[in-house]
């Protein structure tokens, strides 16, 4: 995903709430630009046609690599050019998120409200998708912040059990 997007955490403290925004920009693999990408699908396309039996010949592997470039290309691009941005507010009372990922879809774009009394932990997940989430109970987890690697999920839940200690004190151990 590293390649497809780069993840730009934002933190904004006001003074009765705390604010993040995930913003996703175009990674390495879009900014190499059009012939890097086509030269990266026709490689293993010709590389495939090669191996085959009938017949053994790189035009046919750069064919199907043209094809394949053809239908792909501006799908990834329009996939890349919707930047898709999800944010998060915490409250003394509420914490609520939107965008793309957040709650149980993890392609769709969605809303999530949940008062803090509520919250019975927030962390890191590598799994379904790595991010942010947070839990009303050992069984129920929802994305919050969808993307986030292990450091930007911690430091984003430093910042909020340090601004809201209570939450602290009644997180489950050992989640």
């Amino acid at each position: 995903m590293k390649a497809f997007f780069d993840i730009v955490l934002t933190t904004s403290e006001l003074p009765d709430e705390l604010q993040f925004r995930v913003d996703r920009k175009l990674g390495s693999f879009f900014k190499a630009g059009w012939p890097a990408i086509w030269i990266a699908l026709l490689i293993p396309c010709s590389l495939v046609a090669l191996t085959a039996e009938y017949p053994p010949d790189w035009s046919v592997g750069i064919a199907i690599g043209a094809v394949i470039n053809l239908v792909a290309y501006p799908f990834l691009m329009a996939l890349a050019r919707k930047n898709p941005t999800t944010t998060l507010s915490v409250t003394g009372q509420r914490l609520a998120a939107a965008g793309r990922g957040v709650g149980s879809t993890p392609w769709g774009s969605s809303k999530m409200s949940l008062p803090l009394s509520e919250v019975d932990w927030i962390g890191y997940l590598g799994n379904p998708t790595p991010g942010l989430f947070v839990s009303r109970s050992l069984m129920d987890s929802n994305c919050i912040l969808p993307g986030l690697n292990r450091q930007q999920a911690d430091t984003v839940t430093e910042a909020i059990l340090r601004r809201f200690p209570n939450l602290r004190s009644k997180m489950t151990p050992g989640r």
